[in-house]
């Protein structure tokens, strides 16, 4: 149970720390839940998604 709440966090902390430290080759946060985390993520891709279409 714990290891399905940590790791998508972790995951999206991961990318999140990646751009702030200036790395824009990431990829998007693959998280499949659908609860805050899942909406969090979904956010992060499209935020992303967006910059990098720029």
């Amino acid at each position: 149970m714990r290891r399905s709440i940590v790791r998508p966090i972790e995951l999206l902390n991961q990318s999140i720390q990646q751009v702030a430290a200036g790395d824009l080759s990431t990829e998007d946060v693959a998280v499949r839940s659908k609860d805050e985390i899942g909406t969090l993520s979904t956010a992060f891709n499209a935020q992303w998604g967006f910059r990098r279409a720029l």
